[in-house]
């Protein structure tokens, strides 16, 4: 597929895209630092979940793999889902976890003066989508996330990521006559796509790619297969619940004065792109289509700086791949196994914020005395308070000791000597091929030294 005309930015600043990742990001404990010490993250996250009915819901098969078996328990309130941990590699849970942490990073981008250029979303990232466009509310997007997770209960499967093109991977699965049992979920790059759908279908193409040296990986979803025939099936009563959802988050001034999607969202849903509102139309066929994700970023201009924004930079490679000139930066990553947790969320959230400066956009709040609004705030103003000594010519100057010979003033000029024993005994740690040699800057002190005698 050929790349969209995406609208020209109206400042002269390096363009912003704001990526929204999907299944597969999430992680034990992801977003926790942030939501216990960051009052902006966990403010939104909270606002956003008011009147969302998981009160004493029961927790099914939770022990934080992706296979499904354990003990069932109880979800009281939002800050025990982030202080368990566990609860997000649940497919209860494992969407809404995602949605939630891309709410409170969008916040935090947000509040450090980061607005994008360019929104777009991977499968379950579109909702989060809406937030950061400013046409759905926090609470909407919540209940939005929440009721997806509800239709995806029993849509039983598989998903696997499968280094192959979009062409190449429907000419097999006609080939093994699977076209009722597995469709392609997701178009990510020009070698790299998702299938999902039946479990014993995805292993035996599992199976035969690995058979012919092709990279084919299991999505952890919690054995539910995203944008399968199951959703396609079931898409009435999924316009249904998706219309309750944004219903239930909404004012009823906000129900009948939809606002409908800016030009800065960039739809991946082949289904839902054809409606200029994120209401249930574009969301169930987000749910029920394909995830068109590819021409997208092949549209970005070439000097984009692309921030992942979810739990984990899952699309990094897809998006070099479909765009090589562009910067992608993570707002949040899983740490590495054995790496220490603690500050982890918080350092790597900086780093963005710093690499976007790096990068020449204009990442300074109104007031300008920060650059994020952390417990360890980055100070960029100057202190013209105090008073420095400058260095001058006459600072360079010192009497040498005399080895070997008489310094003082020679028939060509100044000479100034070094004393290799002693105080200038450093200059032999200059070593060249195995021999000392007086360095190329001490010619230029040295004239210096010379200069100030005369």
């Amino acid at each position: 597929m050929p790349p969209m005309q995406l609208p020209t930015p109206t400042h002269n600043h390096t363009p912003v895209a704001f990526c929204y990742s999907g299944q597969g990001s999430q992680w034990n404990h992801m977003g926790k630092e942030l939501y216990q010490t960051e009052p902006t993250f966990r403010r939104v996250i909270e606002d956003a979940c008011v009147g969302l009915p998981f009160l004493s819901r029961v927790v099914e098969g939770v022990n934080g793999t992706n296979s499904g078996a354990s003990s069932d328990r109880r979800v009281d309130s939002i800050s025990e889902l982030f202080q368990d941990g566990s609860l997000w590699m649940s497919k209860q849970w494992s969407g809404f976890g995602i949605t939630l942490v891309q709410l409170g990073l969008t916040a935090m981008l947000n509040e450090a003066g980061i607005y994008p250029d360019y929104i777009f979303g991977h499968s379950v990232g579109e909702v989060a989508c809406g937030y950061a466009d400013g046409c759905l509310t926090a609470k909407q997007v919540a209940h939005l996330a929440f009721t997806r997770c509800e239709c995806a209960v029993n849509a039983d499967g598989l998903m696997m990521a499968v280094g192959v093109s979009l062409e190449d991977a429907n000419t097999k699965i006609m080939e093994f006559d699977y076209s009722k049992l597995v469709s392609v979920a997701c178009n990510n790059s020009p070698d790299g796509i998702t299938l999902t759908g039946d479990s014993d279908s995805i292993m035996s193409l599992k199976a035969h790619y690995e058979e012919n040296k092709i990279f084919a990986r299991i999505i952890p979803t919690g054995n539910v297969a995203y944008h399968s025939l199951f959703f396609q099936r079931n898409q009435d009563m999924i316009l249904e619940l998706v219309q309750g959802a944004l219903e239930s988050g909404s004012t009823v001034e906000q129900v009948e004065n939809m606002i409908p999607r800016s030009n800065k969202w960039i739809s991946t849903s082949i289904a839902g792109c054809d409606t200029p509102y994120a209401g249930s139309v574009y969301h169930t066929g987000n749910v029920v289509g394909m995830v068109n994700f590819a021409p997208v970023v092949m549209s970005l201009p070439h000097n984009t700086v692309v921030v992942e924004v979810g739990p984990h930079s899952l699309l990094k490679s897809a998006i070099k791949r479909c765009n090589p000139s562009v910067k992608v930066v993570a707002s949040m990553t899983r740490p590495d196994k054995g790496s220490p947790t603690v500050g982890h969320e918080k350092k790597t959230l900086c780093n963005a914020v710093d690499t976007l400066w790096l990068s020449g956009v204009d990442v300074y709040t109104p007031k300008q005395d920060y650059l994020i609004p952390m417990q360890h705030k980055l100070a960029i103003h100057w202190d013209h308070d105090a008073n420095w000594k400058v260095a001058t010519y006459k600072d360079f100057y010192k009497s040498h000791s005399v080895i070997n010979g008489t310094g003082g003033s020679g028939a060509n000029g100044n000479t100034v000597e070094y004393n290799l024993l002693e105080d200038d005994s450093y200059l032999l740690d200059h070593v060249i091929d195995g021999h000392p040699l007086f360095p190329a800057t001490g010619h230029v002190v040295t004239a210096w030294q010379a200069f100030n005698k005369c």
